[in-house]
């Protein structure tokens, strides 16, 4: 399983479980299923597509970029300890 950690801004500290077979649109939009609020990101702004032995996460053309350990990044498979940074937020990987 994975679980998205929260590392700063309004939203610091907030967990999320990821369970596997499913998708997660992440942005500032109300209809996303894991909802950050920054201004600086885009309503939906990635994507996390979940299985049982990886997790992906793809930027959904958002206006500033997706970033994985500080590279900028179109897709990129996560892993235990990366930091995704999206506008002014960071969110760590746990797994």
């Amino acid at each position: 399983m994975y679980k998205l950690i929260v590392k700063n801004g309004p939203d610091e500290g907030r967990q999320y479980k990821l369970e596997a077979g499913q998708l997660y649109d992440v942005g500032r939009g109300s209809n996303t299923t894991i909802r950050v609020r920054d201004s600086y990101i885009s309503r939906v702004h990635a994507r996390i597509n979940v299985e049982e032995d990886e997790a992906m996460i793809h930027d959904w053309g958002s206006s500033s970029g997706l970033f994985v350990n500080d590279e900028q990044i179109d897709e990129a498979e996560l892993k235990d300890g990366d930091v995704i940074r999206m506008g002014n937020t960071e969110i760590t990987v746990a797994c």
